[in-house]
């Protein structure tokens, strides 16, 4: 799977759309999308939603217009980029892009309602 294009892909469309969700599926998708975007990171630290766990671990769970949910997504919000695998992408959608896994099967599925 191309994860610098996965990751990298919603910062063309930020601007078209109000809010982007990617779950926590890959580990820590915030840190993909800090790497491959071109997000001010001075904006991210103003605008995270941010805990440390029991352990230590750090978790992100939002900033500006993204948004990392830990569990399932109920997709319901018009003028949001949803990416998730294929088999939780509702039939009412509009595909944006189809990143492949390297067997070639779908990976994840951007789209919006």
């Amino acid at each position: 799977m191309d994860i610098g294009k996965l990751f990298g892909m919603p910062n063309l469309l930020k601007d078209s759309i109000s809010t982007l969700c990617f779950p926590m599926l890959l580990g820590r998708p915030y840190v993909y999308t800090l790497f491959y975007g071109t997000y001010d990171p001075n904006e991210f630290w103003q605008t995270k939603k941010d805990t440390f766990d029991a352990a230590g671990f750090y978790h992100v769970y939002s900033f500006g217009n993204y948004e990392f949910p830990e569990k399932t997504v109920t997709v319901s919000e018009k003028n949001t980029l949803y990416i998730l695998p294929p088999d939780s992408v509702p039939k009412e959608r509009r595909v944006k892009q189809t990143i492949k896994r390297l067997d070639g099967n779908n990976g994840f599925v951007a789209f919006e309602l």
